[in-house]
């Protein structure tokens, strides 16, 4: 039963990430998307872009720290990667390729340790 249900979640996650990125792809459609207050619009640059391959859901991610997907999910959760950037929507961990570089990149200049 639980291979099922690791199953149908890795399939919701999949679609879901293959929905944001068609989503996220297209700067205009972007756009419609960004909170205003009332009467005002939102001035967003022409050459603003998100590239196609920054935007990564948990298994690219779990891969590029070398560590499978339920370790990243637990030390998540566990606070054990402290100031590793994602975002949760609907329950599905949403990373920046170029943030979490970012974030290794930071982690080794000081020497940080994590999950020891």
């Amino acid at each position: 039963m639980e291979k099922k249900e690791f199953l149908a979640g890795c399939i919701i996650i999949g679609a879901s990430i293959i929905i944001c990125s068609f989503i996220l792809k297209d700067s205009n459609l972007l756009r419609s998307f960004i909170p205003t207050s009332a009467g005002q619009s939102v001035s967003v640059p022409s050459d603003f872009s998100i590239r196609q391959n920054d935007i990564i859901g948990i298994y690219d991610a779990a891969a590029y720290l070398g560590m499978d997907d339920s370790s990243l999910v637990s030390a998540i959760n566990s606070n054990k990667l402290r100031g590793l950037p994602y975002t949760k929507i609907n329950n599905n961990y949403i990373f920046s390729r170029k943030l979490i570089e970012q974030w290794v990149q930071e982690a080794a200049k000081s020497n940080k340790s994590y999950l020891e």
